[in-house]
């Protein structure tokens, strides 16, 4: 069907463009014809006067390429000069090495070549006999005084500079262009390389003055021979290029003989030079006259400094000479530089000038065919309406489904294409949305793409679960980029959908009511529910709606921070937070549910309060969450936290009320909070409760307490949040400057420099089973104890369960050994095992910007290959400045991860008898 209805589309447009093609066609073919026949007579009154003005101009040229290159020959033979003299100064002993002298070491070229990813920026040395090392030779003490202004002399250059010795002994820098020595014989087929065979340094036709030879054999050489050594310069390809022309003109250096042409590839052809034009205009598709036998130097020997024409089948040649002076001894003057400029480049401008004499005529010729450009018009929209319409949706249809292309775009045609584009296009994203990598994407800009695609699928299909969800993330990212506003507006939205998608529930929970009972078990029996009512539902919904409170509360907050509006302008926004985090704290009260996150709503509460400037209410706030924090008991384990059976507590809430926090009891809810053991968590609550209360004092200038609950915060319990500690010592040194009382307390001034230092971070990713390797688990432990530094370093583990809750932040920490022992105690599995690509790409997010030093140790074993959203590549791009030391206990380690390993110079330590081992390795590679 569908290639029926394509011939149909094919035979319409047939009919419609065929007999307008052919109109504009015969009318084209007039137009151009009465066009050329009065552009021929212009073309040739002006071409005598173009070619006479090229004539001059190529001379000059000619003339300035001559001195050019002379100039770089010439500055080459100086250089040469000064390496010879260079070389008999440090032989003689008039030029001496200082007592500080720093040695330069030579590589041999094979070793090179074999290996040059091992050496940067080396001098090389040949020798016919490659197995002799350098410090064997006699030369050998001159040449290391001599390697260094060598280096020196041409570091930076494009070319190499050397010495050949009468015993073969070569040496060169830089080391480039050198693989021809591995295959080039200059000696025979049964000889390995050796310079004194090349035709510069051996034969008399090089010579270009008495001493100075210029040849390319396997590259530009130009020697300055002599009996016991000879400086050498190997000059790089197209150095006497010169570009004035375009590709079709040709540029030649030869001799007066034209036996030995430098073309501009600098490739030597060695026969004729009558011969070699012929080839070379040859193989650019020229042709050329079979009656041109004339030698062509002898032509311009004979018209000297005239300008000559080439003739050929289809072109013409316009050909100078110059010769090439170079001031050196004897020099006898036999090169010479030769242009051939193609006749064709001389007109380029005279067609730009007919470009204006056809634009001008094809605007006389546009008036008469407007009328036929309107029927034209007409017809073609109708032709392509139809073809884009029915035939290209279709087709577009049918190769998707074929599989033809990746990709269903976006059809916007008809209505019945229209139905059936957008339900393909439900269908691809459903089918994206099975690779982690499209809605976690590490990249947060393609993962913004990808979440916007399947919200748009979310909103066609009206599902409030999954545009939630996706807003939410949606929210992060606006989040993460500092974009305030898109990021409120996210979650508030995502608020909004959980939100009807609760009345939903509760208007289904209605109309199930006034079912009767046996309407209600057959319901029960269809949906496979345990039970027929929606608490459990509606108790998720209202815990997801909290949550996302919260979260609009955050990005709130830091908006209204970074805001420039002044407090008064904001007072409305500040109280709008507010109402949020009311309805926040009710929900944790009527629910009796997660008594900790009530005391994070409080403590955030007495923020805004403060920022509001009701600094009693705060105050009382910041006492209520401290007395309930004394109900408490801590673990200092997490075994012993899971073994704990908690303790029963309750909040005061007429004491809320009693100072404006408008919440409400309800006989419906349970009595008492069950709080589980917590390790932790009521250190960091006490700590931010002193911290907030010294904010109040501070900013109304009671200094005294708020350097008292400052300090409080510093020294409180085991447990403390290091961010808070770092600004409560900025805070205590501000109010000992304000006061000029600095220099009585130098463990104050102590604390505060290391506070400012910027410390070195490490995280361990622990990709192995932890709940099986109780060996490695010691050994983890006890070198963290050991050797991590909490005054010196910021440390963090990431586990490889990268989607549970197992990790450590990379902080600075008073007893990391026993924080990453808890954190191997608590591991449970949740059978979502990352890749180790995630959990690398994971670490390094965790790593803070703000480090001296950043470090990711990885301890594998039994890795998993589960794909994940994290690709070596994005590894790649964020490896810069980072130290990573891959230790493996076995040999499953894909094979890109080992590969990125080696191109980076990282730490591999692998296969190791055990991990004892490998990290006395790594003690001695990074900790030392």
């Amino acid at each position: 069907m569908f290639k029926y209805v394509k011939r149909i589309g094919k035979k319409l447009q047939n009919v419609t463009f065929c007999p307008l093609l052919l109109g504009i066609a015969i009318c084209t073919l007039i137009t151009l014809a009465m066009l050329y026949s009065r552009l021929i007579t212009l073309v040739n009154d002006m071409q005598d006067i173009i070619e006479l003005r090229e004539k001059v101009h190529i001379n000059i040229v000619t003339q300035v390429r001559s001195q050019r290159i002379s100039s770089l020959i010439s500055n080459n033979e100086h250089s040469l000069k000064y390496l010879k003299a260079l070389y008999e100064g440090i032989k003689s002993g008039v030029i001496v090495p200082s007592s500080n002298l720093t040695e330069t070491y030579a590589i041999n070229a094979h070793d090179y070549i074999n290996n040059n990813y091992e050496y940067t920026d080396p001098i090389i040395w040949l020798y016919p006999d490659e197995k002799t090392d350098i410090s064997d030779l006699p030369e050998y003490k001159y040449m290391k005084l001599y390697f260094i202004f060598l280096k020196n002399l041409n570091k930076g250059s494009n070319k190499q500079l050397g010495l050949i010795l009468s015993n073969g002994l070569e040496i060169r820098y830089p080391a480039i262009n050198m693989s021809y020595i591995e295959h080039e014989k200059p000696c025979g087929d049964y000889q390995i390389y050796d310079s004194r065979c090349l035709i510069a340094y051996k034969s008399d036709t090089a010579l270009i003055s008495e001493n100075l030879a210029l040849y390319y054999q396997y590259n530009l050489s130009l020697m300055l021979r002599d009996a016991e050594y000879t400086t050498v310069a190997y000059l790089p390809n197209s150095y006497f290029l010169i570009k004035e022309y375009d590709d079709d003109n040709i540029n030649i250096i030869t001799d007066y003989t034209g036996s030995r042409i430098y073309l501009d590839s600098n490739k030597l052809v060695p026969d004729s030079f009558n011969y070699n034009i012929t080839l070379l205009l040859l193989t650019k598709g020229l042709e050329i006259e079979e009656g041109l036998s004339y030698d062509i130097i002898q032509e311009f020997q004979i018209n000297d400094n005239q300008v000559i024409t080439i003739k050929g089948f289809n072109l013409e040649y316009l050909g100078t000479h110059t010769e090439v002076k170079i001031d050196s001894e004897n020099y006898s003057g036999n090169l010479l530089s030769l242009t051939l400029v193609n006749k064709n480049i001389a007109f380029k401008d005279f067609r730009i000038f007919l470009d204006g004499i056809y634009n001008t005529i094809v605007i006389q010729i546009s008036v008469f065919l407007i009328f036929m450009t309107l029927g034209i018009f007409a017809t073609c929209w109708m032709s392509i309406t139809i073809t884009n319409r029915v035939t290209n949706p279709l087709c577009t249809i049918e190769a998707y489904l074929r599989g033809s292309i990746p990709r269903m775009p976006k059809l916007e045609k008809n209505k019945e294409v229209n139905d059936i584009d957008m339900h393909l296009l439900k269908i691809e994203v459903i089918e994206q949305m099975i690779d982690p990598r499209f809605i976690l994407h590490p990249n947060p800009g393609q993962r913004l793409e990808n979440l916007k695609e399947i919200d748009s699928l979310f909103q066609n299909i009206k599902n409030n679960k999954g545009l939630a969800i996706t807003k939410n993330l949606i929210g992060n990212i606006y989040l993460d980029n500092e974009e305030f506003e898109k990021a409120i507006d996210s979650y508030r939205e995502a608020l909004g959908e959980i939100d009807t998608l609760f009345h939903e529930v509760v208007a289904q929970e209605h109309a199930e009511n006034k079912l009767t009972f046996k309407e209600k078990k057959d319901l029960k029996i269809l949906t496979g529910k345990d039970t027929q009512g929606w608490d459990t539902e509606k108790s998720m919904l209202l815990a997801n709606m909290t949550e996302r409170i919260l979260q609009l509360c955050y990005s709130k907050i830091i908006s209204l921070e970074n805001s420039l509006d002044s407090a008064y302008e904001l007072r409305s926004e500040w109280k709008f937070v507010l109402e949020l985090q009311t309805k926040a704290l009710q929900y944790y009260i009527t629910s009796s549910n997660d008594y900790i996150s009530m005391l994070k709503v409080l403590i955030d509460m007495a923020y805004v309060y403060h920022k509001l400037q009701y600094f009693h209410t705060a105050l009382e706030l910041l006492d209520i969450v401290h007395e309930e924090l004394i109900k408490l008991n801590t673990e200092y384990t997490e075994q012993a936290k899971s073994n704990s059976r908690g303790c029963t507590v309750d909040i005061d809430i007429t004491r809320l009320k009693r100072i404006s926090v408008k919440v409400k009891d309800s006989n419906s809810r349970n009595l008492y909070f069950h709080v589980g053991g917590i390790t932790f968590e009521k250190d960091i609550l006490k700590q931010t409760v002193m911290f907030r209360r010294a904010l109040i004092y501070y900013e109304n200038e009671r200094y005294h307490e708020a350097a008292l609950y400052f300090t409080m915060a510093v020294e409180q319990g085991i447990w403390y949040d290091p961010e808070i500690r770092k600004l409560s010592i900025e805070k205590i040194y501000a109010i000992y400057c304000k006061f000029k009382i600095l220099h009585d307390e130098p463990l104050l001034i102590s604390l505060y420099d290391k506070a400012q230092m910027k410390k070195k971070s490490i995280i361990f990713c622990l990709c192995y089973d932890i709940l099986n390797e109780a060996g490695i688990n010691e050994e983890v432990v006890s070198f963290v104890s050991e050797e991590i530094q909490s005054q010196n370093e910021n440390f963090g583990a990431i586990t490889a369960e990268i989607d549970s809750k197992f990790c450590m932040e990379v902080v600075e920490r008073d007893y990391p050994g026993l924080d990453i022992e808890n954190l191997i105690s608590s591991v449970i599995y949740s059978g979502c095992i990352g890749h180790i690509n995630d959990v690398v790409f994971n670490a390094m997010k965790k790593l803070p910007n703000y480090s001296s030093e950043a470090m990711i140790v990885v301890i594998s074993k039994n890795l998993h290959d589960n794909v994940g959203p994290a690709r070596i590549e994005d590894i790649s791009e964020k490896l810069e400045n980072i130290k990573l030391a891959l230790i493996t206990l076995d040999d499953v380690v894909p094979n890109d991860f080992l590969e990125l390993i080696f191109k980076n110079n990282l730490t591999l330590i692998s296969r190791v008898s055990n991990l004892k081992q490998a990290f006395e390795e790594l003690r001695k590679k990074h900790f030392q």
